[in-house]
């Protein structure tokens, strides 16, 4: 994962998952790819909210990420898992999976070289007849505004200080390039100082150009839905699903 986004996950691991608010559709989705007693990889675990999930019916799990800080939150969540700081891009873990799975946007990331380069990674450390699930969003970049204005996304209590905050978000697109740069900023609702601010960067990826990653690192979807809840994949979805098997 280029630095620069590390660097944003460094920063506000502390305050992540209450930023991003309940996802049980999302859970739900890996529940029913995760058969009992298998061995799962998740790249790029983060703070381990849905590894703590995965090992409600997996015999392991392992995550991978490229910060300290969030893997040091999914320690301390899931002590039951393996954490392994890597990089997505580049990583050799030795060992093969039942089910390789890269969730909630990560893939986005990264440039087309380094998204080719990481599903061969996925497809090396995937089994001759285990699966590998893709998840980022279905964007129409048609519709994204070349900048928004910061903006209220969450209202919330921080336990260890008792203070009130809020976080912000605002965004630029660069059209050309296809890349989406997101910055974040948490604020005390009282006093207006910032606690915490970063920024982060993805790279819109379309239905064909996934496609096409995915046959080039060696991996074929046997299904591709375009919501958590299954719907086959078409026009609109918010979501590209890939549930792939490795070319061997």
């Amino acid at each position: 994962m280029p630095d620069g986004n590390v660097e944003f996950y460094d920063k506000c691991a502390d305050f992540y998952d209450v930023l991003h608010g309940e996802r049980h559709e999302e859970f739900d989705f890996y529940r029913h790819y995760v058969p009992a007693s298998s061995h799962v990889l998740e790249i790029a675990c983060g703070s381990g909210t849905l590894t703590d999930v995965l090992l409600e019916t997996a015999a392991s799990v392992t995550g991978i990420d490229a910060s300290v800080a969030m893997l040091d939150r999914a320690r301390q969540r899931v002590p039951g898992a393996r954490f392994i700081k890597a990089d997505m891009r580049s990583f050799d873990l030795g060992m093969q999976f039942d089910t390789v799975l890269c969730p909630f946007n990560s893939l986005m990331h990264l440039s087309p070289h380094d998204s080719l380069t990481a599903l061969s990674a996925f497809a090396a450390h995937c089994t001759d007849a285990g699966q590998v699930i893709i998840d980022v969003s279905n964007v129409d970049d048609r519709f994204l505004s070349p900048s928004t204005p910061e903006q209220i996304i969450s209202r919330f209590s921080d336990v260890p200080s008792g203070r009130n905050l809020c976080g912000w978000e605002r965004s630029e697109y660069d059209r050309p390039n296809r890349l989406l740069s997101v910055h974040w900023r948490v604020e005390d609702a009282e006093t207006g100082e910032t606690v915490a601010a970063s920024s982060y960067t993805q790279r819109i990826l379309s239905s064909g150009e996934l496609d096409r990653l995915l046959e080039s690192a060696g991996l074929r979807p046997v299904d591709k839905f375009g919501t958590y809840g299954r719907t086959p994949f078409g026009p609109g979805c918010p979501r590209q699903l890939f549930v792939a098997q490795p070319l061997r």
